[in-house]
């Protein structure tokens, strides 16, 4: 039986191997790229970034952009650095803040959603949302 030439055994051998690594190249990317998001996001929220903290990286350059602009002496720009620092201080306090009282929050509307169903369905509903949650941190 004479095949077309593009259904030769060793050609779709080949166009079945690119595309295998393809698919497994595309997933590997996703996944790998939810798993990074999910961790930043992880990180922002409980407010643990470091020098790559937004907070800390526009205080900077709000610190240095002034400071040239307006041509501030030592002591002004000092001055100006200090303020910043404590703003950024009291914003990052904030955040995590927000962070402690929305897993407090969290952890109500589960309770009071628990309660509202059956005691069969309440283990298994603590579960289902404790999983969803997990990822995030955010488990009661």
């Amino acid at each position: 039986m004479n095949l077309p030439r593009f259904l030769d055994s060793h050609r779709l051998r080949a166009v079945l191997l690119l595309l295998i690594v393809f698919v497994i190249g595309a997933a590997t990317g996703i996944g790998g790229s939810l798993l990074a998001m999910r961790h930043l996001a992880q990180r922002g929220l409980a407010g643990n970034l470091g020098p790559y903290d937004p907070l800390v990286r526009v205080s900077a350059r709000w610190e240095r952009d002034i400071a040239a602009e307006l041509d501030f002496s030592p002591s002004e720009a000092a001055r100006a650095h200090h303020e910043l620092t404590l703003t950024v201080e009291r914003l990052q306090a904030m955040r995590s803040d927000m962070y402690a009282d929305g897993r407090v929050v969290i952890a109500d509307t589960i309770e009071r959603v628990a309660a509202d169903l059956p005691e069969e369905k309440r283990a298994a509903f603590r579960e289902s949302i404790a999983k969803r949650l997990r990822p995030w941190s955010l488990a009661p």
